[in-house]
């Protein structure tokens, strides 16, 4: 085989020819953490690192930094940290005793691009051992091209950190400002007067349920992914949030009548007392789709109701106690309550032009939020290849 030029091959494949090829245990000593109970702990800034990364402080460090750490056992095996300073090494993890030379952040990021899968020590409960892993085999580059490896992840990485910061922050005024647009609270220019209150069957053409609860368990096709449709959920918890409802096609029951269509509202009718009552407005439709036995689905008239302002009044505070105070079961697991509950609650909703205006500016939002979350995937993605071609000396950095 014809060897490409300026490369060399080794037990790692085919690497540059200025870099080696090493075991884990020749590139880094691994030391398993040290123990440290709630109760022996004491105030402090010294950071605990754990197996899933900092875990509270105290007042002792038994290892310097920078260091990197990484999952022992559980869910967040195999899973490496960084720690820029000093920090307590948690015994749910292995850290690194002697870099040897090596530059720390490198590592970190090197251990983050191991599988460490196919290493388990362990049996059920997945184990990091760490002479079971000493023996894996690496190519690495000479500290030099260590540290521009670092920082040119280091450098994805802070513009991700920087655009979930964004997010964040955009998130939070997206809850605040739909929150009053919703409710009234805060008015948009040109709009005035009072809201007015009705039932919520004064404002709906159509409703209706899907099949008994009991038979939504059952897969089609053995594919658990069939029958998910995303939504666009309104629901007064800690602020306005977004969830989603795994629902049934109609093709699959043969109940056309009861298929869903975009804009209809959907609203919790049974289940756990803090889950009946939850109102969801469809966004988009995949495909055939009929609601869950343990739903309510209203079709609008889009004369009088915006979908999302009926999602949002039904999630209005009165509305909540009306059904609240209708449902029947005997525990706080398993409640309910009927279709007329629902159709007789009180709501308050603006003219139907203020409704189109508010649901106009809320749609922008999660439009702006959209994009930024689709902009922070790709830079993921993005980071996650460059990893792969930077640590196996595919790409040159000069």
């Amino acid at each position: 085989m014809e060897l490409k030029p300026g490369c060399k091959q080794t037990e790692v494949g085919l690497i540059p020819e200025d870099w080696e090829a090493k075991n884990l245990g020749g590139l880094v000593t691994l030391q398993r953490g040290h123990d440290l109970t709630w109760r022996d702990r004491r105030e402090g800034n010294i950071p605990i690192m754990g197996s899933a990364g900092p875990n509270g402080s105290h007042d002792t460090a038994l290892a310097k930094g920078p260091g990197v750490v990484l999952g022992r056992s559980g869910a967040s095996f195999g899973q490496a940290h960084y720690c820029e300073h000093d920090f307590w090494p948690h015994n749910t993890a292995l850290y690194v005793k002697d870099f040897k030379g090596n530059y720390p952040l490198y590592i970190y990021y090197l251990l983050c691009s191991i599988n460490f899968s196919s290493h388990n020590s362990g049996g059920a409960q997945q184990s990091l051992n760490r002479n079971f892993i000493a023996s894996i085999l690496i190519a690495v580059p000479d500290k030099k091209e260590q540290y521009r490896i670092a920082k040119a992840l280091s450098d994805s990485d802070e513009l991700i950190r920087g655009l979930e910061e964004l997010l964040s922050k955009k998130h939070y005024i997206k809850q605040a400002a739909m929150h009053e647009l919703l409710n009234g609270q805060r008015r948009l220019p040109g709009f005035g007067g009072e809201w007015e209150e009705m039932a919520v069957k004064d404002v709906v053409t159509k409703n209706f349920c899907g099949p008994s609860p009991t038979c939504q368990t059952r897969n089609i096709d053995g594919n658990d992914e069939w029958g998910v449709l995303k939504t666009t959920a309104i629901t007064w918890e800690n602020g306005w949030t977004w969830r989603a409802h795994k629902l049934l096609p109609a093709s699959y029951w043969g109940k056309s009548e009861i298929e869903l269509k975009q804009g209809d509202v959907l609203v919790t009718k049974a289940g756990p007392r803090h889950r009946v009552g939850v109102s969801t407005w469809i966004d988009q439709i995949p495909g055939q789709i009929i609601p869950s036995g343990k739903m309510i689905a209203l079709r609008p008239n889009t004369k009088r109701a915006e979908p999302l302002m009926l999602a949002a009044a039904i999630a209005s505070r009165s509305t909540q106690i009306h059904l609240d105070q209708r449902t029947t079961g005997m525990a706080e697991s398993q409640v309910n309550f009927e279709n007329e509950v629902l159709l007789s609650a009180p709501i308050t909703l603006p003219k139907i032009n203020e409704q189109i205006a508010i649901s106009k500016i809320c749609n922008e939002f999660e439009k702006e939020l959209k994009s930024l979350k689709d902009k922070i995937k790709t830079l993921r993605n993005i980071k996650v290849g460059m990893m792969q071609e930077l640590l196996t000396g595919k790409i040159r950095l000069q």
